[in-house]
Formats: C-alpha cells, sequence, structure tokens
C-alpha cells in the first residue's frame, strides 16, 4: 500500500504573511493510502478538501516532508458544484452558467477529453450519469441537474491521479443519486483515488472506508478507518443537529400583515395556458400544453427528476427564457407580451436563491463584505443586481441587517463574503432574498448544501413566510412547507 498524500504536523495558511493565521489552530497528520476512500465531514469539510487539492493553502513549515504526494501523482483536482461555471454576460442570470467557450458546444463535445477518451471509462460514465440522451444537446439547454452530471462526467474524463470532490450527490434526484453512488463504488475499486466531502446529514456510502471529521473552528478532530472512528463519527453528526439558532424576522410587520390580510384572488399571480417549450436538439419537448395557475400567498413545491422542465418553468417566471413574453403565459389576469411589461418590472416583484446565481455572486462580489451583500438585496430591481448599497440604507434598514449577522453567529459584518463557508453563503444569500420582502420568492435548490443548523433556521423562516414560493427541492429535509406541489414529470406524462 503506498502513500498517496502525506501530511506531517503541518498547519496551513492563505499567504506567508506574518499577521495571517493558519486556517485550523492545531497542526495536521495524515497518510491516505492507495487502497483506501475517505469522506470529509463536518463544518470544515470544504476547507480540508482544499487543502488536500494543495492549490489553496501553503503547509508550514515550508518543508518537502510537511505536505507530499505520492509517486507518480500529478493530477489532482477538486471539485465543486458552486465554482468553476462559466459566466458570460450576454445571458441573463438563469442562463449565465451555460456559457462562455462552452456556449456553442454540444453536451458530447463539453465532456469529451482533447487527448481522447478512454472507451470503456467513457461507455461507463455517460451509463452512470445518464447522459446518451444529452450527447446531442446544446450545453445552453441542459437544465441545471443535468448540467452538474456533465461537469461531473467531464471532470473524471479527465482521468485525475486523485479526484475530490464536495458533495457529489448535490442537486441529484434519488434514482441518480443510487446510480451515481455505484459508479464511484465501482470507480473506487479500480485503484481510482476519490475523496469526497458530505454533509452532515447524508448517510455514509458503503464503499467509503475512512473518514475525516473537520470542524472549521477547531480543524481535524479525529480521522482513521470506518471501525475506529464510528462513534465519533456519530457524535460530530450528532452535534452538528443541536446547535440550533434563532429565528428572527426577516420581512416587517406591515408587510407580514398586508400578505396575511390578502385575499386569495380569482385572477392568477402567473398562469400558463397550453404552453409548449422545446428546444431544436431534442425530440421530446419539455413542456407540451402545459397549464398551471399560481396564485397569490400560494406555496409550492416544484418536483421532478433532472431535466423534466423545473428550471424551464422558473425562467419562465422570472421572464428569462426566450419563450417568456408570448399569449400562453398570463401574467395578473393580463397576457405578458412584449411592450406591456418589461424585465425589470416583472423581477421588481421577484427575488431568487439558486446555486446559479450563488456562483455568480462568488466571482463578482466574493470580496463585497456580508452587510454589503445583505444590503444589496433591497434593491428594487432584479435579484442579479449584487451592488452594495448600505450607505444608501436607513438606521432601522441597517439594525436589522447587523441583527441577522450577529444571530446568525457569523464572524464580523465586515468579514468577505468570499471568506465564509460554503454553508454560509447559502443562508446569507438566502436571508438576502427574503430582505427584499418579494412578492415571489423563488428558491431553486436555495437549502441544497446548507449545514443541517442553517438548513433548519431556514425552514424555520420560509415556515412564517406570508408570500407567494416556488421551491425547487429533490430531499424530503431541504423542502419548506408548501401549500400546493407539482411533479413535473408526471405532469408531462399525463
Amino acid at each position: 500500500m503506498s502513500s498517496i498524500i502525506s501530511i506531517k504536523n503541518a498547519l496551513f495558511k492563505p499567504s506567508l504573511a506574518k499577521n495571517i493565521p493558519a486556517v485550523y489552530p492545531k497542526a495536521i497528520g495524515l497518510n491516505i493510502k492507495s487502497n483506501e476512500t475517505w469522506a470529509c465531514y463536518g463544518s470544515g469539510k470544504t476547507t480540508m478538501l482544499k487543502i488536500l487539492s494543495n492549490k489553496f493553502y501553503i503547509p508550514y513549515p515550508m518543508a518537502s516532508e510537511t505536505f507530499r504526494y505520492g509517486a507518480g501523482i500529478k493530477n489532482v483536482k477538486l471539485f465543486q458544484f458552486n465554482s468553476n461555471i462559466p459566466i458570460n454576460e450576454c445571458l441573463s442570470t438563469r442562463y449565465e452558467h451555460f456559457k462562455d467557450s462552452y456556449f456553442d458546444q454540444t453536451c458530447k463535445q463539453y465532456i469529451s477529453n482533447p487527448t481522447g477518451n478512454n472507451s470503456r471509462l467513457y461507455e461507463s460514465i455517460v451509463d452512470a450519469f445518464q447522459i446518451e440522451e444529452l450527447l446531442d444537446r446544446w450545453v445552453m439547454g441542459l437544465s441545471n441537474g443535468q448540467m452538474r452530471r456533465a461537469r461531473m462526467a467531464k471532470v473524471l474524463l479527465s482521468k485525475p491521479d486523485v479526484l475530490l470532490i464536495d458533495e457529489p450527490f448535490l442537486g441529484l434526484d434519488p434514482a441518480t443519486i443510487k446510480k451515481v453512488s455505484k459508479f464511484f463504488q465501482e470507480y473506487s475499486s479500480k485503484n481510482n483515488q476519490l475523496i469526497i466531502g458530505m454533509r452532515e446529514q447524508d448517510e455514509l456510502p458503503e464503499w467509503i472506508s475512512h473518514v475525516i471529521g473537520v470542524e472549521e473552528d477547531k480543524g481535524v478532530i479525529f480521522h482513521g478507518s470506518i471501525q475506529e472512528c464510528y462513534k465519533q463519527f456519530h457524535q460530530l453528526r450528532d452535534d452538528m443537529k443541536k446547535n440550533e439558532l434563532p429565528t428572527i424576522e426577516l420581512f416587517n410587520q406591515e408587510y407580514h400583515k398586508k400578505m396575511q390580510n390578502c385575499q386569495r384572488k380569482e385572477v392568477p399571480i402567473f398562469e400558463m395556458r397550453n404552453m409548449t417549450v422545446s428546444y431544436s436538439d431534442s425530440k421530446v419537448p419539455v413542456f407540451e400544453n402545459m397549464n398551471l395557475k399560481i396564485h397569490e400567498g400560494e406555496k409550492w413545491h416544484i418536483q421532478g427528476a433532472n431535466g423534466t422542465g423545473k428550471s424551464t418553468l422558473l425562467s419562465l417566471i422570472t421572464a428569462d427564457h426566450p419563450k417568456s413574453w408570448n399569449s400562453h403565459i398570463w401574467q395578473d389576469g393580463q397576457p405578458r407580451k412584449s411592450g406591456r411589461c418589461n424585465y425589470f418590472d416583472i423581477n421588481a416583484d421577484i427575488a431568487m436563491s439558486s446555486p446559479e446565481l450563488h456562483a455568480i455572486y462568488l466571482q463578482r462580489g466574493k470580496e463585497y463584505s456580508i452587510e454589503e451583500t445583505l444590503s444589496s438585496g433591497l434593491h428594487d430591481n432584479s435579484s442579479n443586481n449584487f451592488a452594495p448599497m448600505w450607505n444608501k440604507l436607513d438606521k432601522l434598514q441597517q439594525e436589522r441587517i447587523t441583527k441577522i449577522i450577529s444571530e446568525l453567529r457569523l464572524l464580523s459584518s465586515t468579514t468577505k463574503f468570499g471568506m465564509l463557508s460554503t454553508s454560509e453563503q447559502k443562508v446569507i444569500l438566502l436571508a438576502r432574498a427574503l430582505l427584499k420582502n418579494p412578492r415571489i420568492l423563488i428558491l431553486d435548490e436555495a437549502l441544497s448544501g446548507m449545514h443541517s443548523v442553517h438548513r433548519d433556521w431556514a425552514l424555520r423562516q420560509l415556515a412564517a413566510w406570508p408570500g407567494t414560493m416556488l421551491a425547487v427541492a429533490h430531499c424530503p429535509e431541504e423542502t419548506p412547507s408548501c401549500t400546493h406541489q407539482i411533479d413535473l414529470g408526471i405532469a408531462k406524462s399525463n
């Protein structure tokens, strides 16, 4: 058994500047061997994966034996769903992640390895990630879940020596999770080095042999085989579920009273009448003669396997889809046509939190402070206006934001967004959406990737939310309380 990654009594820093503290207070000692498959759990899992990738932090002391990859290890890749998403200024928020140099590629061209594909590996990945029917589709036309599967396939086909994946099952429907997990089991059994980061609510896959427990403020608290760390592992999961955050009111009293007293109108806030959406590269339409009515104050759970049209439906509501303007879409009892209302008027009533918005904000606003990030949610126009407006807020608004930061137990109001953990970033973006007091709140897998403490806080906030809500979620524990539901897979078959 050869060593793949060896760390000997090392601290890790983002830079070697004198006043910069180590990311963890205690030195790390770790030896990962070739026949082992590891999982990282805890609030510090993402930081730990970054350390293992050797691309974000500098080991200290800087000696050759402090951090070392095994012989022949050259291509180490860290894969995260909330990063490395290509952006293009020409497309609106919901389509920006399809872009840049990948805009005019088919899925097959996108995932293929420029140096050539191993045919057996290629076929197994295409099958496991259910990509066969997507190969001739343009990347621009893939749904969120389909794009995630394509990105995962792409990194696997690059044949890394060591692959680190943070939350590999994020955003996948249950059937796909089972198939992907089985693929990883076979993949790791063939001497492919795989290390994954898991949320505390996730069950440990049976093919994992070793586990690392990591807390953001303490560092590595245990590591070893499943048998050795069984009690510590379950204790960590239990402890993370006990740290409940207080429920604070993000929407003002006047708005709450207005929405609670609002009678259910006969005229829907949004309606689709015999709506058909299809892409030229697909034989099966996304929607065909689809009918849907959403009334003021209703809370909808939008379900369906990857590719059934969840993202398309949301982009029609936000007027981001090319077919958003036609006589089959009605808004407040009027057909939505060009000249009758514009994009900014529509989105002035909408707030959103989604993995795509998260990825875009990481590229555009990671240097903004927490208070600047939250303040940007109070813009009158769309959710993708990230310009800070802290100095334009009145005293009451600033006090509300300061209280939120305090109650969420974040470091400081001036802490940069990019310095927060992924879970902290997601809960801040959700709070940003709620602060706007929107007429329509759209949550596209907004709770996926949150630690249980933040997720439970979010669920309590959303249970008290008085406005109209549309929530896409695959897992029951990430689904807000709703009054209505639609399964687009069933709706299409009917």
